[in-house]
């Protein structure tokens, strides 16, 4: 806490975020103290908290419902249909905030058309449900309904009517396309708005008398205590002279679609728990919190980061304050510290000096890692940056951070312990308001941007502020794309250049065409007076470490211009800075320290395709018969020559064959993009070959290779001989067996038994078994390692020549990738015994004609295992592409997505349920040709180990006329305007028989 009183002094004040028994709320306490000290009154709070954040961890917000348009009862809990660890048997969703949904009967198009009105007769009494239940918070989320709000603003009525506290509507809370995002984000704000407002008035009724309170904003801006917002406070990056806002983020496990601050969090924090798993050191992502806190708090907690730098000599207790033990008085224990750092050493044979390094070493890289996610793998040179460095244990790390990254140079601010609660001090009060556009560029935009201009300003005005500035900004992206690139508003000419500056250095690319305006921005800020205050240095002893030659020295601050080498320690109020050897820090005028490297380091210079032709739009032919039939055969072209772009020669294969590509332009573009990322890769793998030696990069890779080879041998050691022969729709077998030899810890799959060559499409090249029992035994390993080749260094694989899963040129294998993988996956599962069969399929549906062209795959159940049930509506095994908004593809495509829900009693029964799939509804509106390729129409899903079978999908057009019109498994058809193409999807097996023993599952 930074306290500043009238005559411009400023008081640091530091607790523990969580003292049990001493006091309720860190912030007020702090107040309280400050008070106490300097006596006077109360001018102004300003503060951030973690009251939002922490209600989503622990799920503690309001009882809250969603309203949303009929068929879509289950889209925000599909999601993306995307699952967060691909590696995960148990797949496990985030927990839905909201308790019930209300399906509203009403229906508008992208364009405006009026599909079906809103039926008022019918939404009140179930909304008067709600109340009588006793649910006081409602989220509001129709189709299209940021575009076309009237529907919404007329249920909101009905509800506040009916007398619900909290009304959040989603073209008030973030009026942009997407349905899921912004029903996300308006959910959040229903969720969280009621426990801001318990919060804020709690810390009036702390705080006593009337002075302003503002809270920071997750868009770094300040609100007046009144005008703070669930979907605005979820947090409190990489800076170019503005500081950048992401457009959609996710925190607990919850999307949002609100600016906020671009802040990429890491789990290698001071309080980050240090351990030794056997095997090897891991720093995070387990906190130790600050209750009970790292060991040398005192209140018997873990090994962290902390304790490895106070043990080192990095930290002087002296210069902490003594708020910790259980009475909350004492100093730093570096005893504790040592205790559990020698259990560690003792546990994997290392001098304790050498295992407190490692885990440094660890973390360092973590939260390098963490800077190039946000940097480098966006197109940025990290390199020529400034490294700014605050928070209390930020100055420990920092050199050796910058030294990962290439930086030759760090801030350090005079108050860099505390700098959030600075800049609260400094920051503007703040609002944000934007809207969808979705036009090209050259469209005049001006209406739209004046009524974004006028309620922004309002905004700021209702609480009494009238000097207030205005940002105006727009994010556009190419037609077709979902990438968007934020940029302030220019002139024409200028926003277009600097677009396709910034797409190819993103992306690798950029396609002569006119950007499309996607999204306008303005942001309204009320600039605070400055504030200041002179830094306050001081200086310490570092005490005994573990081996007193590392120890580094320790000298009084530097003065201004005064220059200090490392390696030495700097003792600043709130902060501890380690100048690492190589590195120099000096004073400057405004009391910042500039660490530069005194040596400088050597730099380096960096330097899917939806339709690849063949007999149908997408590429994915359900009924092709040779290779020939899928699309343009690519036999080892070379794509660059002495670094140029063989484009003329790539056109002209795309335009090859008997079925060229459709739209070269856009392969092309791909292929410069997987290019610049293949560049990239390269250059960094380089760059680290150059920094620590060739030797040492292969050293490492041999670890890596070795760790995973005895993970799946302790795997292995631990499972039977096992088989699982598994038919498909078209009648081909795909068997495995599974021996296990324990003594050498090793095993043979062999597939003697599958299907020969098939004269379809499901054939599956070699390389789609090899990848499926790599992902098995890396999926069977309850470890997060990497998957690597090493995986499969104990497992023979036998795969009989001629057969299905090796077949013979011109073999049709379109389907062999995308369905054959998934019944090998499921049979490699099936015969450990481990998983019961998941949906079996990636149902993909394509549609086109000559304007368009569209593929997608839809997810199902997942199979359940020996201690969880299978989950409902999730991608499974290798696959986990995500869905196009429905919002987005109506507008981009002449069809309208009717429903899309979760098919529930599809899994299959057992002890552990197997997951549900879904229904997907899909009417059209011009003439198309359209496609289903998948499996598990004619055969269920299995059950194992006594476990029922799931129920197998199906899929139908339905015609204008009401005719229903059945396919297979694979099949098309040529659909008018009015015609439905409907998708229900399988659910995953069952495992164990009912009722065979105590359910532990959770779903």
């Amino acid at each position: 806490m930074v306290a500043r009183a009238a005559d411009g002094r400023e008081r640091v004040v530091k607790l523990l975020s969580e003292a049990p028994g001493h006091y309720a709320d860190a912030a007020t306490e702090g107040v309280r103290r400050v008070l106490d000290a300097e006596g006077g009154a109360l001018g102004e709070v300003r503060m951030g908290t973690t009251v939002a954040t922490n209600a989503l961890l622990e799920r503690k917000g309001e009882r809250c419902a969603l309203a949303i348009t009929a068929g879509f009862a289950d889209a925000l809990r599909i999601g993306t249909q995307a699952r967060p660890d691909i590696f995960a048997r148990h797949i496990v969703l985030p927990e839905q905030l909201y308790e019930t949904v209300v399906e509203i009967d009403e229906r508008v198009g992208a364009d405006g058309e009026l599909v079906r009105p809103l039926d008022e007769a019918a939404a009140r009494p179930a909304l008067t449900d709600l109340r009588a239940d006793g649910v006081d918070a409602l989220a509001i989320v129709l189709m299209h309904g940021w575009r076309f709000p009237e529907h919404e603003a007329r249920v909101a009525a009905i509800a506040r009517e009916l007398g619900f506290a909290q009304v959040s509507v989603s073209h008030e809370v973030a009026p942009l396309i997407k349905l899921v995002p912004r029903g996300d984000t308006t959910v959040v704000d229903a969720y969280l708005s009621p426990v801001l407002r318990r919060y804020v008035e709690q810390v009036r009724v702390g705080l006593g008398g009337d002075a302003p309170l503002h809270f920071m904003q997750s868009n770094g801006g300040l609100a007046e205590a009144s005008a703070f917002r669930g979907k605005d406070a979820v947090l409190s990056s990489h800076y170019a002279g503005a500081y950048e806002l992401a457009e959609e983020s996710a925190v607990a496990g919850v999307r949002l679609r609100a600016p906020m601050m671009q802040i990429h969090t890491v789990a290698a924090g001071g309080g980050s728990v240090c351990r030794f798993d056997g095997m090897r050191f891991r720093v995070g992502p387990e906190s130790a919190g600050a209750d009970p806190g790292p060991a040398c708090y005192g209140r018997g907690g873990p090994l962290t980061v902390t304790d490895c730098n106070l043990a080192l000599g990095r930290i002087d207790p002296e210069s902490f304050p003594k708020v910790f033990g259980p009475r909350g008085d004492a100093p730093l224990d570096r005893s504790a510290a040592l205790a559990r750092l020698e259990a560690v050493a003792a546990a994997c044979g290392k001098p304790e000096r050498e295992v407190a390094e490692g885990f440094l070493a660890i973390a360092t890289d973590n939260m390098a890692n963490a800077i190039r996610k946000i940097s480098i793998q966006r197109g940025h040179d990290v390199t020529r940056y400034t490294l700014a460095c605050f928070g209390g244990a930020g100055g420990q790390h920092a050199c050796a951070v910058a030294d990962a990254l290439g930086i030759e140079r760090i801030l350090v601010h005079p108050l860099a312990g505390v700098l959030s609660a600075h800049g609260i001090g400094l920051a503007p009060v703040k609002a944000i308001r934007e809207r969808s556009w979705l036009r090209p560029a050259s469209e005049d935009f001006s209406e739209p941007l004046g009524e974004l201009e006028r309620a922004a300003r309002g905004v700021l005005a209702a609480q009494g502020l009238r000097d207030v500035t205005l940002d105006r900004r727009a994010r556009l992206r190419l037609a077709g794309s979902d990438s968007t690139i934020e940029l302030p508003l220019e002139p024409l000419a200028t926003l277009a250049e600097r677009f396709a500056e910034l797409h190819r250095r993103r992306f690798g690319y950029v396609a002569d065409e006119e950007p499309v305006l996607d999204t306008l921005i303005v942001e309204a800020a009320s600039t605070s007076p400055e504030r200041g205050g002179g830094p306050s240095t001081r200086s310490g002893d570092g005490g005994r470490v573990l081996a007193e030659r590392q120890n580094p020295s320790t000298a009084p601050p530097p003065r201004s211009g005064e220059v200090l080498i490392g390696p030495t320690l700097i003792f600043e109020p709130t902060s501890t800075i380690v100048v690492e050897p190589g590195w120099r820090a000096v004073r400057a005028d405004d009391g910042t320290l500039v660490l530069t490297r005194a040596a400088p380091l050597r730099r380096a210079r960096a330097i899917g395709n939806a339709d690849i032709g063949g007999i149908a739009p997408g590429s994915m032919p359900p009924d092709s018969r040779t290779i020939h039939d899928e699309g343009v055969l690519i036999d080892d072209a070379l794509l660059v020559d002495e670094g140029r772009f063989r484009e003329p020669e790539i056109r002209a294969l795309l335009a090859s064959g008997a079925h060229p590509a459709r739209n070269p332009d856009r392969n092309l573009a791909d292929l410069r993009a997987q290019l610049a990322a293949c560049t990239r890769g390269a250059e960094m793998l380089a760059q680290t070959a150059r920094e620590v030696g060739p030797e040492v990069v292969e050293a490492y890779m041999r670890h890596v290779l070795a760790n995973a080879e005895e993970s799946v041998r302790r795997l292995l050691g631990r499972l039977d001989d096992g088989e699982f022969a598994y038919e498909m729709d078209n009648g081909a077998q795909v068997a495995v067996s599974i021996t296990i030899d324990k003594a050498a810890r090793s095993a043979v799959f062999d597939f003697a038994g599958t299907s020969p060559q098939l004269a379809d499409n499901f054939n599956a090249p070699r390389a789609i078994v090899r990848a499926a029992a790599l992902y098995v035994v890396r999926t069977l390993i309850d470890d997060a390692i990497p998957m690597n080749d090493g995986c499969l260094r104990p497992v023979e694989l036998r795969v009989p020549d001629g057969s299905m899963l090796s077949p013979e040129f011109p073999a049709a294998v379109v389907a062999g990738n995308v369905e054959t993988s998934q019944a090998v996956t499921d049979a490699l599962f099936a015969a450990t015994g481990r998983l019961a069969p998941s949906q079996g399929t990636m149902n993909n549906f394509t549609f086109g004609n000559a304007r368009h062209q569209y593929y997608e795959t839809i997810c199902g159940g997942s199979g359940a295992g020996p201690d969880h049930d299978g989950t409902s509506a999730v991608q499974t095994h290798m696959t986990n592409s995500r869905l196009t908004d429905p919002e987005i593809l109506e507008t981009r495509l002449p069809v309208r997505v009717e429903a899309f829900a979760i098919r529930h009693g599809s899994g299959g029964a057992g002890l552990h349920r197997g997951g549900d799939g879904v229904v997907r509804k899909v009417r059209f509106l011009e003439p198309m040709q359209a496609q289903i390729l998948a499996n598990r129409r004619r055969l269920p899903p299995r059950g194992i180990c006594g476990g029922g079978d799931a129920v197998p999908g199906c899929n139908w057009v339905e015609r204008a006329d009401g005719t229903r019109v059945e396919l297979a498994a694979t099949g098309c058809a040529l659909v008018e305007p009015g015609d439905a193409f409907v998708i229900e999807t399988p659910g995953g097996g069952g495992w164990g028989k009912a009722g065979a023993w105590p359910s532990t599952s959770s779903g």
